[in-house]
């Protein structure tokens, strides 16, 4: 929890109350070699790190990418006319999805990597020095 900046979990839920439950997401604090090995048993997940102490685990259909998919369906927008910025490996496919994929100057290599575009750390204005490298700032 202090990792992740989070308040107001308990620690003291039975995983029997949750067992049952559709899941979404799941956050383990686990090392890389565990999440290889787990994931072995999860084939319709996908994991990605923006942290090296811990994973995300999603279903393969509800990662950032498919949410960008599903608001642009609603809203009749093409995906080349998308932006996506990311710094983590959780940002990944939304990066590759996107119309521009941007990586902030602080990103994972692996998010640079997959971008179109690197601007500089988020603390140091990247989203507004991206959309005016564009030229989308009037």
């Amino acid at each position: 929890r202090q990792m992740l900046n989070v308040r107001g979990l308990s620690e003291d839920v039975p995983v029997e109350s949750v067992l049952g439950q559709s899941v979404l997401q799941l956050t383990p604090i686990i090392s890389q070699e565990d999440e290889e090995l787990i994931m072995r048993s999860l084939p319709d997940c996908t994991s990605c790190r923006w942290h090296p102490d811990f994973a995300d685990i999603t279903m393969k259909s509800a990662d950032k990418g498919m949410g960008l998919y599903a608001i642009i369906a609603r809203h009749g927008i093409k995906p080349e006319e998308t932006m996506a910025f990311g710094d983590g490996g959780n940002d990944m496919s939304i990066i590759k999805k996107a119309g521009i994929g941007v990586a902030m100057g602080n990103a994972w290599p692996d998010a640079r990597a997959a971008a179109d575009y690197i601007t500089t750390d988020v603390d140091k204005d990247g989203i507004w020095n991206a959309l005016e490298h564009f030229g989308l700032l009037k």
